[in-house]
């Protein structure tokens, strides 16, 4: 008989035991799925007003008017011709490392470069604006 009842207890704290590891192992799925349902309602979406056409007073038709503005602009064009610079002994485009860039401004007698090897300089003999490398 003693035996019996150790038995039963036996059984009655391995089902406890078992209870217990189960009930740890879905804890954390229960946790994330409460802490994500109180985000979620965080973000719910807010109810978009109706716009109806009111207005206050007597309605007036919009009218577009367009504005324009003149500029007035007074100086010399010196020259407005383009400049096709070839330069001389060099055998290839990466022979030479530019130090001017599309768009800038270059003076007379301004170092545009230098050879690779960077013994020579390259300079230009007119005031120009380069458009563009070719």
């Amino acid at each position: 008989m003693n035996n019996h009842r150790v038995s039963i207890w036996v059984y009655i704290i391995r089902l406890i035991a078992t209870l217990f590891f189960i009930v740890l192992l879905l804890l954390p799925i229960v946790a994330i799925y409460y802490i994500t349902d109180a985000e979620m309602n965080k973000y719910t979406s807010i109810e978009v007003p109706t716009v109806a056409a009111m207005s206050y007073g007597k309605p007036v038709q919009v009218k577009r008017k367009d504005i324009q503005e003149y500029l007035y602009v007074s100086g010399t064009v010196i020259s407005a011709k383009r400049l096709y610079m070839e330069l001389p002994n060099l055998n290839r485009q990466y022979e030479a490392r530019w130090s001017i860039e599309s768009g800038d401004y270059i003076s007379e007698g301004e170092v545009i470069g230098k050879t690779a090897d960077g013994k020579r300089t390259l300079s230009l003999q007119q005031q120009a604006i380069l458009l563009k490398f070719i």
